[in-house]
């Protein structure tokens, strides 16, 4: 049976009353990447394309690995349009298709961008077969699909699309000159507060005084209830149950089985940290002009340039804005950061975290911090630094040794991670391998370790490969890449790789700050990353740390046997809607987004080898996104939103937790469960 989901979009035009509605059958599209059998050379008349005509057999998006991750397909209806509805259609036959966000954007001939006509994202683990978008006879010329998958090897099937009206006298259709420049014309979808303009919901701002009425109603609730509460050192560290040694810097311990960090005053401490605790934070603003140098038009109104100049800046050359900025300029005046750093401070309490987990920080919060390293100038093959380049650790030691060396005596200081989510991978390898420069040294040391694991025979060598030289060397020069006999040998150099990354950079690390741990890469398991780069740490890093977005704690099972300790330093959960799409860890609303941090994070510290985890982030990304020309990621991470408003039925939920944790990692209470069935998911 079709399972339909029916959404009513707001007339953004007078409505015109009219009598029953029917298909409209006339009209082409056109894709910027086609679906199968199809051609993007030409627009497809209605009547004769596999996602409008009735009788055609549907198509859909190949997984090949070829395609685009986004698809966007225009449809002109030839005049302009009252519609009363859009009906697309989908199909999911296998576990190999997806659909990771859809919205659907129209115009008309007289109105020069898109305004969003349905933007809520589609939530592809209950596959739908149909979405009935309500528009309330708006006049519309131009529809656009925009769609996206996780990645190209996946289907997605976007099948049919449907057009109705009430109209009966409708004029011939003529077809647009240029229906390919519809394609890429954008889309208008924020006001000057950064809000999406294409939908409303109770606390939207309308004016300045809505912002200072806000400041004032959130500070008389704040500390009510629940959050960070108990007896705390002045580190985060709990003061109730055992001291331990005092060293004046974080450290790890293992006591009564169960892994702690320790605080510089000697008592233990689960790390429940949130990441950049800052508004000037660069992924929480937005490019201002495309790819091609021209001003992007999706802003209705941009802040005022001479009366908000904080909220304009440069980055790597790429002029950008800053809603959040101006918002807080608005709220708290023109000398806002100290009125910030104060109401910051209370809702961190509040809210119950003690940590800022990786990026930008506000130094004045005084929380305990992580940092990323990220040295410039190292060889890469691809993302993954090249740890067998000539003078690595030379350029690891030059890059880094003075920043180590001014953090080396602050306290607050938890620890270093290296790099962010890059690890190596079998294409890794296979690259190594497909290298014909004759230099590669990473090439060179895999070959050398096959060699000595035959303790050094080159007959054995080459009857074991098939590969036949005078000098190893004379290998350097060849694609090695398609030779099945060195497959087996990937897995165990990715893990020799590793142990000489990690060794060097811990070496490094210990010689220019002794005092603070090492907290490994952030990686991402199954991304830039694989089983044995991650595990090939153990024995150079004091713990394993991770970056991913899931529901549950499944996915630690392969770390836990090697008692070592674990933590995750990104991970969040998301809403969709106000503009911003589906993340795949993702909840219908912000109440269950709460109850869903309630469920990962208590058993995440029931895990005796769990040591913490820093939620990303503090503030909502951008509606128009983070990408320097625009695009790029735009989620619901935050505590707030861009202005400055708390999702408060998110936070109460938050903070029943929160204030549980120690007690749960000490085992001396149960987890919560949940028990709501979508929790599972």
């Amino acid at each position: 049976m079709s399972r339909i989901l029916t959404y009513t979009i707001a007339c953004l035009l007078p409505a015109v009353l009219v009598a029953a509605e029917h298909r409209i059958d006339d009209g082409w599209y056109l894709a910027d990447s086609p679906p199968s059998g199809e051609s993007r050379q030409e627009p497809i008349p209605f009547a004769e394309g596999a996602m409008t005509a009735p009788d055609i057999a549907p198509q859909v998006w190949a997984g090949d690995g070829k395609g685009s991750v986004r698809i966007k397909v225009v449809f002109d209806l030839g005049r302009d349009v009252p519609l009363s509805r859009i009906v697309a259609r989908t199909q999911y036959p296998s576990e190999y298709f997806n659909t990771h966000y859809f919205y659907v954007e129209g115009r008309a001939s007289d109105q020069e961008h898109y305004r969003t006509l349905h933007p809520i994202g589609v939530d592809t683990t209950e596959p739908w077969e149909e979405i009935e978008i309500e528009l309330d006879n708006v006049p519309v010329r131009y529809v656009r699909f925009v769609f996206g998958r996780h990645h190209t090897w996946l289907k997605t099937g976007i099948t049919k699309a449907e057009f109705y009206t009430s109209d009966t006298g409708l004029a011939p259709a003529e077809l647009s000159e240029d229906l390919g420049a519809e394609l890429d014309r954008e889309t208008v979808m924020v006001d000057t507060y950064g809000q999406f303009i294409d939908e409303d919901w109770p606390g939207k701002i309308q004016s300045d005084a809505d912002l200072r009425r806000d400041r004032e109603l959130e500070r008389s609730g704040l500390g009510q209830a629940g959050g960070y509460s108990g007896q705390y050192d002045m580190y985060g560290g709990f003061l109730d149950k055992f001291d331990l040694e005092a060293t004046g810097f974080f450290r790890l311990e293992k006591v009564d089985g169960v892994w702690w960090f320790v605080t510089p005053l000697g008592h233990p401490y689960f790390m429940n940290g949130i990441s950049a605790i800052t508004p000037f934070e660069w992924g929480y603003s937005t490019g201002l002009y495309g790819k091609n140098g021209s001003p992007r038009k999706v802003f209705e109104e941009l802040p005022d340039r001479q009366k908000f100049q904080k909220a304009y800046f440069e980055m790597s050359g790429n002029p950008r804005v800053s809603f959040l900025l101006a918002n807080l300029e608005r709220k708290y005046g023109e000398d806002f950061y100290p009125q910030w750093v104060e109401v910051m401070k209370e809702r961190v309490t509040d809210w119950g975290f003690n940590a800022n987990g990786k990026w930008h920080r506000s130094k004045l919060l005084n929380l305990p911090y992580i940092t990323v390293i990220e040295p410039k100038g190292l060889d890469r093959i691809r993302w993954a630094v090249n740890p067998f380049q000539d003078n690595f650790a030379t350029k690891v030691e030059n890059e880094t040794k003075d920043f180590l060396n001014g953090s080396k005596d602050d306290p607050y200081l938890i620890g270093h991670t290296f790099e962010n989510e890059k690890g190596w991978t079998k294409d890794i390898v296979r690259d190594v391998l497909r290298d014909k420069s004759g230099n590669q040294p990473a090439k060179a040391a895999f070959l050398e370790m096959i060699l000595k694991e035959m303790d050094g025979n080159e007959a054995r060598f080459k009857e074991s490969t098939g590969l036949t030289f005078s000098k190893l060397d004379d290998l350097l020069a060849q694609d090695l890449s398609s030779n099945k006999a060195l497959v087996p040998y990937y897995e165990p150099f990715i893990t020799f790789a590793s142990k000489t990354y990690y060794q060097t950079v811990n070496g490094i690390i210990r010689k220019y700050d002794p005092n603070h741990l090492f907290l490994g890469s952030s990686l991402t398991p199954k991304w830039q990353s694989s089983p044995e780069w991650e595990l090939g740490a153990i024995g150079y890093v004091d713990a394993l740390s991770f970056d991913l977005y899931f529901k549950t704690t499944d996915w630690l099972e392969p770390y836990l046997s090697h008692d070592i300790p674990i933590l995750l330093l990104e991970y969040g959960f998301t809403v969709t809607g106000r503009g911003m799409g589906y993340f795949y860890a993702n909840y219908p609303s912000q109440r269950e987004r709460g109850i869903g941090y309630r469920k990962l994070m208590e058993e995440y510290a029931s895990i005796p080898q769990f040591v913490g985890a820093c939620w990303f982030l503090v503030y909502d990304q951008p509606v128009t996104g983070r990408g320097s020309y625009g695009g790029g990621e735009s989620f619901n991470f935050g505590f707030l939103n861009q202005q400055d408003q708390p999702y408060q039925e998110f936070i109460d939920e938050v903070k029943k937790t929160t204030g549980r944790l120690y007690e749960i990692h000490a085992g001396l209470i149960e987890p919560f469960h949940g028990g709501v069935s979508w929790l599972k998911n």
